[in-house]
């Protein structure tokens, strides 16, 4: 038998079985193979079709069915769902529901919603109107949600009823009829729930706390060079752990010096650091070179090996309570003073008096610099290598100094010229770009300061843009090429409508020669190079000067918009 999807075009209009017989001949199908009749073969694939696609004999009643949502706060709570949903079963089989579908959340917490997809899922698909079911059975309000805030719990309880849907808690000791007294009832176990996620951080705190104490590990990836191993309360190992968590019942989590290989790699990085005096920088770059690849086979970074230096971790000491992040809270640091320190809680790969001079330089490098320290770093640099452009001191190991002297003194030129150094063709270069900046600065704010007057708002950004009634706008400095009378000029077709403004500059990039405002009818036809003479739209376009530019882009404005529009406020961008 064909098919449906391989039915010829006659057959999917209303048509006679005679024509549809004819039809099949003509494509080659021979149906007096399987069938006596055509008769015959058009009942067959009618009967085909009604069991493919069968028709119910009535819809179901929405108000008998239901979903089930089931919750477990953590992995080691096997059955937990499987239980909660035994019960919502029984629950609905005594009370004839059907449970059609099952919302499930599986070893995650009940603080926030967040990280709780089936939860999520379920309120999105009872807000957009998907559902078929009318009822959501929940085991009990705690696990609904353990919020902090119990008004939480109500919201989005309150969001599925409001959608016609109703929330039934099955273990629960009253009927969630909206009563006073279930309101009471309801306030008072959410409130528990919230108050036992409390509790129970806090009773987990202070048995890790006590356990810190005692020098085991509380959690978290071992620093390279160390690994996790898992011990008995007597002490002896029991297994090795990289990136799992344990699974042992009466043991704990300690660290232990790691391979060989990166046990090696951690001495040579301290002893380059506190004997031969190099660089983070410098260190990254030869453990590169070398092949040395960190734990997760990515390369090393300064900020990587700078972080090794002020770990106590390399000389055996635990450390606990750094920070805290309790109940799903934000993240934040904790005073030294409340940290849990165990010194020779392990063996140390690092001997304590070569760890100690690295932290000590470490620390000294990170306290804040004054400009004479600065200073005093690119006078030492200087000396030593000579040639003073970012690539050269990254490269070198230096690219922290030179992000200093730009923070610090706005650009490594402004930073060599307060050391007296000479200027390199590579720092000419730098040292134009930073003219051509301020001149920028200084047009654009000439700009705002004539069109505010005229009341038409103008907000400025940064790399030459600008807004002037809304309307975009950039703005570029065209030096004159060398050896030739043109100017290179950077307009390119915008279908936003943007306005260009082209200043273009003396030999020397000091001094503004005239301007062109461009606007966007020009753009697809604007010449590569600008001239001392152009053509005549182009021309029409020239400014003598600030106000001949203010006065053009007033005129463009008055022509693509209303009059009253260029005098309303408009927001800043």
């Amino acid at each position: 038998m064909i098919p449906l999807s391989r039915w010829p075009p006659q057959h999917k209009a209303k048509v006679s079985r005679l024509e549809f017989g004819d039809a099949l001949t003509r494509q080659g199908y021979s149906w007096r193979r399987h069938f006596h009749s055509l008769e015959a073969f058009w009942a067959s694939m009618m009967r085909s079709r009604k069991q493919k696609y069968p028709v119910p004999s009535r819809l179901p009643d929405p108000s008998t069915r239901a979903a089930a949502y089931v919750r477990m706060s953590t992995e080691h709570q096997k059955y937990s769902t499987s239980n909660q949903l035994a019960a919502i079963e029984a629950y609905a089989a005594e009370r004839r529901f059907t449970v059609c579908r099952v919302y499930a959340d599986e070893g995650i917490s009940g603080l926030e919603i967040k990280n709780r997809p089936g939860l999520r899922r379920l309120i999105t698909d009872v807000l957009k109107g998907s559902t078929d079911f009318s009822i959501v059975l929940v085991y009990d309000i705690t696990r609904w949600g353990r919020f902090q805030d119990i008004d939480d719990s109500a919201f989005y309880e309150v969001l599925c009823r409001k959608s016609g849907v109703e929330i039934v808690y099955c273990a629960e000791g009253f009927q969630n009829d909206r009563s006073p007294l279930t309101a009471i009832l309801k306030a008072i176990r959410r409130a528990e729930a919230a108050d036992f996620s409390r509790d129970l951080s806090a009773k987990v705190f202070s048995g890790q706390c006590n356990l810190a104490r005692r020098g085991y590990s509380q959690g978290g990836p071992a620093p390279y060079g160390l690994t996790t191993l898992v011990v008995r309360d007597d002490g002896k190992p029991v297994r090795r752990v990289i990136r799992r968590k344990k699974r042992l019942e009466g043991c704990h989590v300690e660290l232990a010096p790691g391979p060989k290989n990166e046990v090696r790699v951690v001495s040579e990085i301290f002893r380059r650091y506190v004997k031969l005096g190099e660089t983070t920088g410098q260190i990254a770059a030869y453990l590169n070179s070398r092949g040395y690849p960190t734990r997760f086979g990515r390369q090393w970074r300064s900020f990587y090996i700078g972080n090794m230096f002020l770990d106590e971790k390399y000389i055996g000491t635990a450390i606990y309570n750094r920070t805290t992040s309790k109940l799903q809270s934000r993240f934040r640091l904790n005073d030294p003073s409340e940290w849990i320190r165990k010194p020779n809680a392990f063996p140390p790969i690092v001997h304590p008096s070569i760890f100690e001079k690295a932290q000590k330089r470490r620390l000294e490098e990170m306290r804040f610099q004054t400009d004479d320290d600065i200073l005093a770093r690119l006078r030492r640099y200087i000396s030593r290598h000579g040639r003073v452009t970012h690539i050269a001191m990254q490269k070198s190991g230096n690219g922290n100094l030179s992000y200093q002297c730009v923070r610090r003194f706005g650009s490594l030129v402004k930073a060599c010229d307060l050391v007296g150094h000479k200027w390199t063709s590579q720092s000419s270069y730098w040292q134009a770009r930073m003219r051509k900046r301020l001149i920028r600065e200084d047009v654009l704010d000439e700009v705002q300061r004539l069109l505010s007057g005229m009341g038409i708002a103008v907000c400025t950004s940064t790399y030459g843009r600008f807004w002037v009634a809304d309307q975009p706008c950039y703005f570029e400095a065209a030096r004159i090429q060398r050896g030739s009378e043109f100017w290179l000029n950077h307009c390119k077709y915008n279908p936003r409508n943007m306005i260009y403004l082209i200043a273009r500059m003396s030999k020397e990039s000091e001094v503004i020669m005239d301007y062109f405002v461009v606007p966007q009818s020009i753009i697809p036809t604007m010449p590569v190079a600008l001239h001392v003479k152009n053509r005549a739209d182009v021309d029409a376009c020239r400014a003598a000067d600030i106000d001949g530019v203010a006065s053009q882009i007033l005129a463009w404005l008055k022509k693509s918009r209303p009059r009253h529009s260029l005098m309303l406020p408009q927001v800043g961008r």
